[in-house]
C-alpha cells in the first residue's frame, strides 16, 4: 500500500495537534461515549477516534479493537485528513489505495471503512472519527448516515476544544498564583552594610536585611548578618559590573548597576542594585544602603521576546509565500516579507510607503475597496486579482487573508499566490475551445455547401460539353462554372481551417518545396520585396501534403508582403528543432524532433492583442475589400491537421516570424517525378454501378454522368435501400459509389454489408469531408478510394474507372492462382480472415479496413461463431477480441490450438490495461494488439503474421 500523501500544511497541523496535548493520555469517558454512539448509530462493530502524528495513528478512544495505535503508513485515516469530505470505502480489498494495507490483509481485516475528519476551528485536520467493519458494505453509507458521522466528528472536536479550554483555564489559574508570588517577591529587597572596609578582601559586612531579601535569596536573616554581600556572587557574575560597583564605593558615590547574583540554593537571579552611602550627623559615612530589585522576570521576558522575534522571522519574514499586513482603516502596508519584495519588485521601505491600492490597476480601485469592506471575521479567499509589479507589469494573484492585530491596529494578514501561469493556461483553453467551435461550424457549412457545388459545377460542365462554342448560353454556363470553382476553393479553405480537409501526406523534403516556390514568389510579390532562402545541405523527410504545404507558405509569404507596405526582406528558412516536454505542453505537440520552416518579414509587426487573434477565421487587419480573413486560419488548419503547429514571434514595429513545426516521416522522401500521370483515354464503361447518396441532386448528377458514358446505374438514397436493392438484384454489381455521411447507415457500413454479399465489389467513397473510416486524423487510409466533393464529371469518371481497373486486376490475379492441396493450405489468393468481436461498430471497422487492404473478411459476433467459420472452409487467420460473451477469446485460442493449429490467431484487447494479452501470448497467439489501435496497425500486424506463417509452412 503506497503511503498517503502528506497534507500541504503538515507542520502547522502537527503543531496544532501538540497544542491540544491529548496524545498518549488515558482514556476519557466523554470520548468513549461518543465512540460507542458512533458504533451504535452506524451499525459498525468497530469505532475509533484517531489522531495522526508524524509516524502513527493513535487511538484516543476505541470500541471493538484491542490495538492502541498503528503505523501512519498503514492508516486509512491518513487519507481522511487530506480533505474535509467523509471518506467512505465500501470494500477496502477492492480499493487500489488500501487493498495491500496490513490492516486490510491482516488484523483487524478491514473491509468497510468510513471516516470523518476531526477539523479544528482554525482548519487543521487532526485525525478522524471512523467506523470499521470486517465485512464489506456494498452500499457504503446513506447521506443521512454521512451527516450523522460528520456531526459526531464535530462533537469530538468540541470535546477536544472543551478539554483544551479546561487545561488552559487551569494553566491560567496556576499562572495567576505564580504572578501573585512574583509580585510579592519583586518587592524591593533592602540590605544595609557597614561603610567599611571598602578596600578589604571581603568588603563591608551586612547589618540588616528585610523579609523581601530573604524571600528573594533564600537566606534567613541570621545566615546573612555579619557576612559580606559577596556571598551572593557566583561563577557567572559579571566581573566588570562588580568592578564598577567597587569603584563607586571607593569614591563614596551612589551606584546603580544590574548584576547576576545567586540564591542560597545556587540558582542565579538578576537584580538591579541602587547603592547609596549613609552619613551620620557629622557627615561621616557609616553605612551603605542597597535597594535591590529582582529583574529576573524582565530578563526572561527579553529572552522570550527574542524567541518570538525569531519565530516571527521564520513564519513571516523568511516564509517563501509572499505575505503582508495592511491596516484595515487606511489600507496602508504595515509589514511585508522578503518573498513579497521579490515577487513585486518593491523594497520593504517602498512597500511601507504605499497602500494596497498602489499595487492594483487604477480601474480596480473601487472593486478593491468594496472587497475590503465586505470582509468579515475568519479566513477570506478571493481572486484571481490583477496586481502590479514595480516595473508596471501585471500578474494574477489569488489572496487569502484573515484578521489580526498588529501593534494595536486592526489589520489583515494577506498571503498572495501568483497564478499568472494558470491564468494564461485558462485563456489558452478558452481560445482553443472557441477555435474548435468555429472550426466545427465552418466544416459543417462547407460539407453541406460541397453537395450543392457538386450539382452546380457538374451540370455547368455538362451544359458546356453539350453546347456549341457559338451558342451564347455556353459563355453563361462558363461563368457559372467559374463562380462555382471559386466557391469550391472557399469551401476547401473552410475545410482546411476546420481540419476536415482530406490531405494526402507523403514523405517530403521541404527543401524541394522551397526551391520550387522561390521563382513563384519572385513573380507573385512586389519588386520592392527581397526574397531570401536559407536551408541546410540535408534535412529529414517530413510527412505532409506537398500541395497544402505550398499553399501554407504562399499564404504566409503574401501575408508577410502585406505587412511591408514600403518594401523589405522576406526570408524563408528551413532547419531542425527538438520539442522538449515544456514546449510540447505549451504548443500541444508530441515531444521529439521536427523540421522547422520559418517565414520572416521585416514589416510592421503586431501587438499582443492582434497576435492572439490572427488564426481566428475572418479576422483581418486589412481593409474589408482586400482580405477575407481566411489565409492564416487556413494555414494553421493545414499544419495542425498534418500533426504540426505554427508558432508566431512578433513585436510591434519589429516584424514577424511564423515558424512551422512539421512532423518527421518514418521513411525518406522518394524521388518525385515532375510529370503528372496522363488521364485515362477512355473514361466510359459497361459495368454496373450502384450509386448511394442521400442528396438527391448529387445522386441524379452522378447517375446521369455515368449513364451518359455507357455504365449501367442503380441508385439508392440511403444504405438500407441499397442493401435491399442488392438482395433483389439478379445481375452483377461491379462498383459501389457511396457518400460517407448518410442517415441510418454510413457509407462505411454500407460497403461492409455489401462486400459480405459481393466479395469482389469495388468501392469508391465520396464526401465533402469525412471523419470516419476514410479519413482518420486528416489522412486518406491505405487501400480506400476517395472522391472529394465538389467533383467534376471527368473526376467522377476517372475515379470510377480507376477502382474498376484495380478490381479487374485483382480478379485476374485470383483466376490464375493455384491453391496447393495439402493441408494446411497456404493461401495465394485474397487471404481470408475471420474477425471476431462482440462490438458491431468495431467489427465493421476492422472488416472495412482489412477488405480495403485486399483481404477477404468473415465476421463473427463471438468466439463460438469464429470457431464454426474456421471449421467451414479455408481460413488463413483468426483476429479475435479476448473479452466477449458466449465463448470468450482465451477459450477460442485454446480450441484453435487443439483443433486448428495451422490457423494463426491474433488477439486484441483493451480490458485490464491489456493484461489478458500476455496470457494470450502464453497460450500461443503469435501477435497481440492492444486497444485502442489504428487501422494501419491492424493491417501491419495481420500482414506480418500471415507472411511469417506462410514462410514457416514453406520451410
Amino acid at each position: 500500500m503506497p503511503p498517503a500523501p502528506i497534507p500541504d500544511n503538515e507542520p502547522q497541523r502537527l503543531e496544532a495537534l501538540r497544542r491540544y496535548a491529548v496524545l498518549d493520555t488515558p482514556a476519557e469517558e466523554t470520548f468513549d461515549r461518543l465512540t460507542r454512539l458512533a458504533s451504535s448509530i452506524l451499525g459498525a462493530p468497530i469505532a475509533l477516534i484517531t489522531l495522526i502524528d508524524e509516524s502513527r495513528q493513535w487511538f484516543k478512544s476505541r470500541v471493538g479493537l484491542e490495538m492502541a495505535s498503528t503505523p501512519r503508513d498503514h492508516a486509512l485515516c491518513a487519507h481522511v485528513i487530506l480533505s474535509d469530505d467523509v471518506l467512505v470505502v465500501p470494500d477496502a480489498t477492492a480499493d487500489a489505495r488500501f487493498e495491500d494495507s496490513p490492516l486490510v490483509t491482516g488484523e483487524p481485516g478491514i473491509r468497510f471503512y468510513a471516516g470523518a475528519p476531526l477539523t479544528t476551528p482554525d482548519g487543521h485536520r487532526l485525525g478522524s472519527l471512523c467506523v470499521i467493519d470486517r465485512d464489506a458494505h456494498a452500499q457504503g453509507l446513506t447521506p443521512f448516515q454521512i451527516a450523522q458521522l460528520r456531526d459526531l466528528a464535530a462533537l469530538v472536536v468540541s470535546q477536544l476544544e472543551l478539554r483544551r479550554s479546561t487545561a488552559e483555564l487551569e494553566a491560567s489559574r496556576r499562572q495567576l498564583e505564580l504572578t501573585s508570588m512574583a509580585t510579592r517577591a519583586s518587592l524591593d529587597a533592602i540590605l544595609i552594610t557597614h561603610a567599611e572596609p571598602v578596600e578589604g578582601p571581603d568588603g563591608p559586612t551586612i547589618v540588616y536585611c528585610n523579609e523581601a531579601f530573604t524571600q528573594v535569596t533564600g537566606y534567613t536573616a541570621e545566615e546573612v548578618l555579619g557576612k559580606t554581600p559577596r556571598l551572593l556572587q557566583g561563577p557567572d557574575s559579571d566581573r566588570a559590573a562588580l568592578d564598577r560597583i567597587k569603584a563607586g564605593l571607593k569614591a563614596w558615590q551612589p551606584v546603580r548597576e544590574e548584576v547576576l547574583n545567586y540564591r542560597k540554593d545556587g540558582t542565579p537571579f538578576w537584580t538591579e542594585l541602587n547603592i547609596v552611602p549613609v552619613a551620620d550627623a557629622s557627615g561621616w559615612y557609616t553605612h551603605w544602603v542597597s535597594v535591590q530589585r529582582d529583574t529576573t522576570e524582565r530578563h526572561l521576558e527579553l529572552d522570550d521576546l527574542k524567541e518570538r522575534e525569531q519565530r516571527y522571522r521564520l513564519l513571516f519574514q523568511d516564509n517563501p509565500q509572499p505575505m503582508w499586513v495592511y491596516d484595515i482603516e487606511t489600507l496602508a502596508f504595515l509589514d511585508v516579507n522578503a518573498a513579497a519584495e521579490a515577487m513585486y519588485g518593491y523594497t520593504r521601505e517602498e512597500f511601507l510607503a504605499r497602500t494596497i491600492l498602489d499595487i492594483r490597476p487604477p480601474e480596480d480601485t473601487d472593486q478593491v475597496r468594496a472587497a475590503v469592506q465586505s470582509q468579515v471575521g475568519g479566513v477570506s479567499r478571493t481572486g484571481p486579482w490583477r496586481h502590479l509589479r514595480s516595473d508596471g507589469s501585471l500578474l494574477f494573484a489569488r489572496v487569502s487573508s484573515y484578521p489580526t492585530l498588529f501593534e494595536g491596529r486592526r489589520a489583515r494578514l494577506v498571503l498572495s499566490n501568483d497564478v499568472s501561469a494558470e491564468k494564461h493556461l485558462e485563456e489558452q483553453l478558452v481560445q482553443a475551445q472557441k477555435m474548435e467551435a468555429i472550426g466545427q461550424l465552418a466544416g459543417g457549412v462547407a460539407h453541406d455547401f460541397n453537395n450543392l457545388l457538386t450539382v452546380i459545377n457538374g451540370y455547368a460542365q455538362l451544359l458546356i460539353s453539350r453546347l456549341h462554342e457559338a451558342v451564347p448560353l455556353r459563355v453563361d454556363a462558363g461563368h457559372i462554372l467559374q463562380a462555382g470553382e471559386r466557391a469550391a476553393t472557399l469551401t476547401q479553405q473552410l475545410l482546411a481551417f476546420s481540419r476536415r480537409q482530406v490531405l494526402q501526406p507523403r514523405p517530403l523534403d521541404v527543401r524541394g518545396v522551397i526551391d520550387n516556390l522561390r521563382p513563384m514568389l519572385g513573380r507573385l510579390l512586389r519588386e520592392d520585396i527581397d526574397v531570401r532562402t536559407s536551408m541546410p545541405a540535408a534535412l529529414p523527410s517530413v510527412m505532409v501534403d506537398p500541395v497544402q504545404l505550398e499553399q501554407v507558405l504562399l499564404n504566409l509569404a503574401i501575408n508577410g508582403a502585406a505587412a511591408m507596405p514600403e518594401g523589405g526582406t522576406l526570408t524563408v528558412e528551413a532547419g531542425e528543432a527538438f520539442v522538449d516536454a515544456e514546449t510540447a505542453d505549451r504548443e500541444g505537440l508530441p515531444e521529439g524532433p521536427y523540421v522547422t520552416v520559418s517565414v520572416t518579414d521585416t514589416g510592421i509587426g503586431m501587438d499582443e492583442e492582434t497576435r492572439v487573434r490572427i488564426f481566428e477565421p475572418f479576422f483581418t487587419t486589412k481593409p474589408k475589400t482586400r482580405g477575407s480573413g481566411l489565409g492564416l486560419p487556413v494555414a494553421y488548419g493545414i499544419i495542425r491537421q498534418s500533426g504540426g503547429t505554427i508558432v508566431v514571434r512578433t513585436a510591434f514595429g519589429e516584424g514577424s516570424t511564423f515558424v512551422l513545426y512539421l512532423p518527421l516521416a518514418a521513411a525518406a522522401a522518394p524521388v518525385v517525378d515532375a510529370a503528372a500521370p496522363a488521364p485515362p483515354s477512355d473514361l466510359g464503361g459497361h459495368e454496373t454501378v450502384l450509386v448511394v447518396e442521400d442528396h438527391e441532386a448529387v445522386r441524379r448528377l452522378a447517375a446521369n454522368v455515368l449513364r451518359a458514358h455507357g455504365y449501367n446505374v442503380l441508385v439508392a438514397d440511403h444504405g438500407v435501400e441499397a442493401v435491399a436493392l442488392v438482395e433483389s438484384h439478379t445481375g452483377p454489381i461491379d462498383l459501389l459509389l457511396t457518400d460517407v455521411i448518410m442517415p441510418r447507415m454510413s457509407g462505411r457500413e454500407v460497403a461492409t454489408a455489401l462486400q459480405q454479399r459481393l466479395p469482389n465489389l469495388g468501392v469508391l467513397f465520396m464526401s465533402g469531408y469525412t471523419q470516419t473510416a476514410i479519413v482518420q486524423n486528416g489522412a486518406l487510409e491505405s487501400g480506400l478510394h476517395f472522391l472529394a466533393k465538389p467533383f467534376t464529371p471527368a473526376e467522377l469518371l476517372t475515379g470510377v474507372r480507376e477502382v474498376l481497373s484495380a478490381r479487374a486486376s485483382r480478379t485476374e490475379d485470383r483466376t490464375h492462382v493455384h491453391t496447393p492441396e495439402p493441408a494446411p493450405p497456404v493461401a495465394t489468393g485474397p487471404r481470408r480472415i475471420v474477425v471476431a468481436d462482440d462490438e458491431p461498430g468495431l467489427r465493421l471497422l476492422l472488416a472495412a479496413t482489412l477488405t480495403g487492404a485486399g483481404f477477404e473478411v468473415l465476421q463473427a459476433g463471438n468466439g463460438l461463431e469464429a470457431v464454426r467459420l474456421c471449421e467451414g472452409g479455408r481460413v488463413d487467420l483468426l483476429l479475435t477480441d479476448l473479452v466477449m460473451p458466449d465463448h470468450e477469446g482465451l477459450e477460442t485460442i485454446r480450441r484453435m490450438r487443439q483443433e486448428r493449429p495451422h490457423i494463426p490467431v491474433v488477439a486484441m484487447s483493451g480490458a485490464f490495461d491489456g493484461g489478458f494479452l500476455e496470457v494470450a501470448r502464453a497460450m500461443g497467439a503469435p501477435a497481440v494488439i492492444q486497444k485502442p489501435f489504428t487501422p494501419d496497425q491492424v493491417v501491419k500486424v495481420v500482414s506480418r503474421v500471415l507472411d511469417e506463417h506462410a514462410s514457416g509452412l514453406r520451410s
